[in-house]
């Protein structure tokens, strides 16, 4: 595993945990890492993409695979702990519907089911809000 994939994978593990303590209040903190966890998202999985394609280096392809899924797992750990989604509808669900359409668009070797068990977590806890995505993520 490269070392910058490995120092950040370390990260949110980190995060993790904390988020896991905390409850609640972390998102404060996710706030304002949620943008930047976003763009590594997109990257990563653009990386993906290209390195299925090109046959090569499948080592990378498992780590930056459990890179993204680990992304995910800290979104969806922060939403099994938040009770008021109000903040979170405004701001980070419109940036997940990205997630679902990479999802939906990514060949199917370089998807990932955390994004449709994080995405389940979000149905679970808002019900009736979530159903306009639902056509997306379905």
């Amino acid at each position: 595993m490269p070392e910058n994939i490995k120092r950040l994978d370390h990260i949110l593990k980190i995060n993790q945990r904390i988020a896991v303590s905390v409850g609640q209040p972390y998102i404060c903190y996710l706030s304002q890492i949620f943008n930047d966890l976003i763009g590594i998202y997109k990257v990563y999985s653009s990386n993906i993409s290209y390195f299925l394609e090109s046959n090569n280096n499948v080592q990378i392809v498992k780590s930056l695979k459990l890179l993204r899924r680990d992304i995910l797992k800290l979104i969806q750990i922060y939403l099994e702990k938040e009770v008021d989604f109000s903040y979170f509808n405004t701001n980070f669900l419109p940036p997940l519907q990205e997630m679902v359409n990479d999802y939906t668009s990514s060949d199917p070797n370089s998807r990932d089911p955390e994004t449709l068990s994080l995405f389940a977590t979000v149905l679970k806890k808002e019900g009736n809000y979530i159903q306009g995505f639902l056509p997306a993520i379905l």
